[in-house]
Parts: structure tokens; sequence; C-alpha cells
């Protein structure tokens, strides 16, 4: 290692950072509904019009092939391959209950926050334009491309009728597929 770099981060670090970030986004996406006395949009856009199995399988099937997208893409761009290396040294080694609590926290966050919320005030083009900029920035534009499709993808599994269940159960696993392939075990 070299001597000017900081070791990564140990578990609970990741975890607290993750779960206040995450939290607030939570918190705030439930606030802004409040806000605008669009608090019913959470019942109404859970499960969709199509119900339970539907909604997971829709989820399911859209995260298993968003994840294996990303794996592809991953190979064959270096950009990409840059940006994950970058994540994982930032993140350091987590074990598997740490991947599967920020997978499932960071979907559930991230969707009621720009599915939910933001979707339900902007459209599908503030959601995934929104999502796109806030999952980007100096040193992650070769990401912008990722979060693109993968806001297309999430926004696409609500407003087909999926609803949030859906969007929220795939990217909980394009999360956990990537944090298991990308971090040091």
């Amino acid at each position: 290692m070299n001597v000017d770099q900081e070791p990564p981060p140990d578990a609970r670090t990741v975890h607290t950072f993750a779960g206040c970030l995450y939290s607030l986004m939570l918190v705030g996406s439930m606030f802004w509904l409040w806000l605008r006395d669009r608090t019913d949009v959470l019942a109404t856009t859970a499960l969709g019009n199509h119900g339970l199995p539907v909604a997971l399988g829709a989820g399911l099937l859209g995260g298993g092939l968003g994840a294996g997208a990303l794996t592809l893409a991953s190979r064959r761009l270096r950009s990409l391959r840059t940006i994950e290396q970058r994540l994982a040294t930032a993140l350091g080694p987590l074990g598997e209950t740490s991947i599967l609590w920020l997978s499932l926290l960071g979907a559930l966050a991230e969707e009621m926050f720009f599915r939910l919320a933001v979707q339900d005030l902007a459209g599908l083009t503030g959601s995934v334009a929104l999502y796109t900029v806030m999952n980007t920035g100096p040193g992650f534009w070769a990401w912008a491309p990722v979060a693109l499709l993968s806001a297309l993808l999430f926004s696409g599994l609500v407003l087909g009728g999926c609803g949030l269940l859906a969007a929220t159960t795939a990217h909980a696993l394009m999360n956990y597929f990537t944090l298991r392939r990308i971090l040091p075990s």
C-alpha cells in the first residue's frame, strides 16, 4: 500500500454513512409527499396494478438482466472497471451481511425518493434526469450511461404497472450482484 493512501473504512463507518444518507432519503421522500398531500401514492404504487407475483417477477427479471448487462459492460469498458475499482476501494472489504444490508437499504431509499417522490412530481423525465445526475459527477462521468439505463429500467417498471416493489427488487439485485462482484472478500 502506498504511504499516501488512507486505508479503506471499516464496515461500521460504511454502515453509519449509508444509514444516515439512506434514512434522510426515506424520511425526505415521505416528508416531500406529505407536504404535497400525496402520501396516498405509496399505497397505490407499492405493488402496482398487476399484483405481488408480477411485481416480484418483473423485479427479479429486470434486476438479473441489469446486473448481467453491467457485468458484460464492465468486462468490455475500462472506464467502468476503473469506477468500480474506485468504489471498491472506497468501501473496502465488506461481509455478506453488510453487502446485503447496503443493497436492500440503498435500493429502498433510492426508489422511494426517485420513483415515488420525484417521479410523482416531475414525471419520468425529471426522475430519470435527477437520478442520473446524482449517480455521476466529477471522475464518474463514464457511469452516466449506467445510471441513465438503470433509471429508465426502474422508472419503466413503475410506469408499466409493476409497482415500487418491482423497481426496488431490481435495484437491490443490481446493487447486490455488483457489490459481490467488485468488493474484495
